[in-house]
């Protein structure tokens, strides 16, 4: 009988909301960020919308729901990372890295990488076996089915709209070893099945990173940098070589990818190996790399198709807790080790010269892409409680406070609500600026408010902030509901009658909403000092914040060529921001 899955039959389905309720909280969300002539134009434009076309696609929307009724969004959500055209490295794909300051002064990069590697397998066999502990928050059971796409996952590029492929278990499982610009297979387990210890992988990696080897001018992987629609194109010319077919199946049969490079001279040098530099030694369509220099510096880098970071911080903390186990890892003394197969890609010089074009543009966004990063010491999540906030609508102030000094007004923000309570689910979007927190944030700044009326309009923007959130949680979302009706137009138009998109997705003040300006992620482990993904839209910003008890760590990645100067204001004025309003609230 399954444990993993044990209450995912009791999960609830996930509610749908309804015009009125979300045209109502539309209003609400985007008013802040228009002027008063264009909200007016915005109010007429979703007043059209729903006199009409959005009647026809909320009846669709409901139709929709009823044929999928395990979650109405989930095939959507789905689809929207597969269309999307831009690169996965940097643009889609997030990173994290993990503390090992302490275990590297006493290991080798080899033993900890081999009892990451063997606690990795271990996970895949318990969610294989469905014996993997089901999670909960405060004793609810939320959804266990991205687990199941999460190992032995690859996605693929085609023309149009990616496929995310996961394969079968079979008896014997391997992994991809990237190594000087080259692959390599080697196995985790013998032929009948039976894993291997960390020993021998530790011996195995150790043998591979001893070997004569010559690094090799591109590496395959390139590939999985550049737009989708031309990463399919070639990827379709390189597989046209047989040999090279028989290569992807042993790619996309590997559990995940382990990456190993030369030393990085500090964290953030090793932040952008993360990111998405040393690209030859990469592939970013595999669902989960595993990244390590021979300093000792780990991370991981994550494709975002099959799951949310909920799941993967669960699985990263308990590869890291295993840590703790080294020594026992290190008992065996075995000198066996498994075999290393090599992988070599035959490449014509047409498509050589290709990968090196798609090498050249990659680098030189990596070269543009700025990580402005925080280690917040002087208060984290426990002070803030203590003063009756919540943590999350603190940093969001803090942040849009920020913002606000650095460029003279508010853009509209991404901050994800987890939706796993319901089956099948993944993310709700909400908005954190609102009317009651630019009315706070322009009185804080107009020095002429007492400070008892700036706590409570701060309270007020803080309250304001964690009611969206518990209605993304609910039936009452904004974002998703809209994204829905978009899609049955895109679905559905001929069968609806409906002849062009509705002009009110292409109204300013629903451009203006769902123009993701900074996009916030709160990525959160005690195991974890640095991680982060890139910004969404091209003169934006991607955030990562991590609230830990007693401090906050915090990046803001950007391009150069566009924030420049200004990315460094911003983080400057994130922390003046943070300890301004910890003053204020401490009165």
């Amino acid at each position: 009988m399954s444990k993993t899955f044990e209450f995912q039959e009791q999960l609830k389905t996930l509610p749908l909301s309804n015009l009125d309720d979300a045209g109502q909280n539309f209003l609400n969300w985007v008013e802040p960020l228009l002027s008063k002539e264009q909200f007016t134009t915005t109010k007429d434009s979703l007043q059209n919308f729903m006199n009409k076309d959005g009647r026809i696609l909320e009846n669709k929307l409901e139709e929709w729901s009823k044929q999928n009724d395990g979650n109405w969004l989930a095939p959507l959500w789905s689809d929207m990372y597969l269309d999307i055209r831009e690169p996965v490295a940097i643009d889609v794909n997030y990173f994290v890295k993990i503390i090992t300051k302490d275990l590297k002064t006493k290991y080798s990069y080899s033993q900890i990488a081999s009892v990451m590697i063997h606690k990795l397998m271990d996970i895949y066999e318990s969610i294989s076996n469905e014996t993997f502990e089901p999670e909960k928050i405060r004793n609810t059971p939320i959804c266990m089915a991205a687990y199941k796409k999460m190992f032995k996952a690859t996605r693929v590029p085609k023309l149009t709209k990616d496929e995310y492929i996961v394969q079968e278990k079979t008896k014997q499982s391997h992994i991809v070893v990237f190594y000087q610009n080259q692959m390599f297979k080697i196995n985790l387990t013998n032929e009948n099945g039976e894993k291997y210890s960390s020993q021998i992988i530790m011996n195995t990696l150790n043998k591979l990173t001893e070997m004569s080897l010559k690094q090799s001018n591109i590496g395959v992987g390139i590939i999985t940098t550049t737009n989708r629609d031309k990463a399919a194109v070639v990827l379709e010319d390189i597989l046209s070589i047989e040999k090279n077919s028989k290569n992807f199946e042993i790619l996309k049969n590997a559990l995940f990818a382990v990456c190993i490079d030369e030393d990085s001279k500090d964290i953030y040098e090793f932040g952008k190996t993360l990111i998405g530099s040393n690209a030859n030694n990469r592939y970013f369509d595999k669902n989960l790399q595993l990244i390590l220099n021979k300093d000792g510096d780990f991370g991981f880098n994550l494709e975002h198709t099959g799951a949310d970071a909920g799941s993967w911080i669960t699985v990263i903390n308990m590869v890291y807790q295993e840590l703790g186990n080294i020594e026992e890892h290190l008992q065996n003394r075995s000198s066996k080790s498994a075999d290393i197969e090599k992988i070599d890609w035959e490449l014509s010089s047409e498509i050589t010269k290709e990968l090196h074009q798609i090498e050249n543009e990659h680098n030189a966004k990596v070269n543009d892409i700025e990580f402005q990063t925080i280690h917040f010491q002087d208060f984290g999540s426990n002070t803030i409680k203590s003063l009756k906030y919540s943590p999350d609508a603190f940093l969001q102030l803090a942040l849009q406070l920020a913002q606000y000094r650095t460029y003279g007004k508010l853009k509209s923000t991404y901050e994800a609500v987890a939706t796993r309570i319901y089956r099948n689910g993944r993310t709700e979007c909400t908005r954190p600026i609102s009317t009651e927190l630019l009315d706070f944030i322009k009185a804080f700044e107009d020095n002429n408010t007492d400070t008892r009326t700036l706590q409570n309009m701060m309270s007020d923007a803080c309250q304001k902030q964690s009611s969206r959130v518990k209605d993304c949680l609910g039936s009452n979302g904004v974002e998703r509901y809209f994204f829905a009706l978009k899609n049955m137009y895109t679905l559905f138009a001929n069968e609806l009658n409906l002849d062009q998109l509705p002009e009110f997705f292409n109204d300013l003040g629903y451009q203006e909403l769902t123009y993701s300006y900074i996009s916030t992620s709160r990525i959160e482990s005690k195991y974890f000092d640095l991680g982060g993904f890139g910004p969404v839209v091209p003169d934006g910003y991607g955030f990562w914040y991590n609230l830990l008890e007693k401090q906050i760590d915090m990046n803001l990645i950007t391009r150069k060529s566009i924030n420049g100067e200004k990315s460094q204001h911003f983080k400057n004025a994130i922390i003046t921001s943070l300890n301004d309003l910890m003053k204020l609230a401490s009165k």
